[in-house]
């Protein structure tokens, strides 16, 4: 699913979204998204492989626990957001490193 420059403002939807259990793809570059990250998103989307939110309004920190429940995940990309911060862990990276193309 790509929602990439659509000025979409706020949180990210997570009652909608969540429903979206086959998802292999989230981009949504260049809105005006903000808040956290919600964890309990990533719960929903075991087969999610690239997640692309550059260039939004997100804070908060990064949700490592949530983004290891991704075991697919190939592709993350948080870039240029106004206060996102936190670190991978050196598994979690290694773990995602390995399914990198």
């Amino acid at each position: 699913m790509n929602l990439s420059e659509n000025s979409f403002r706020g949180k990210l939807p997570v009652a909608s979204l969540a429903k979206l259990r086959k998802l292999q793809s989230f981009r949504a570059t260049g809105n005006f998204l903000a808040g956290a990250l919600p964890p309990n998103l990533f719960q929903h989307w075991k087969g999610l492989k690239v997640l692309v939110l550059n260039d939004n309004l997100l804070t908060g920190p990064l949700p490592v626990e949530a983004l290891v429940c991704l075991p697919k995940l190939e592709r993350l990309e948080v870039a240029r957001n106004i206060g996102l911060r936190g670190e991978l862990p050196l598994l979690f990276v290694q773990g995602v490193l390995a399914r990198l193309r």
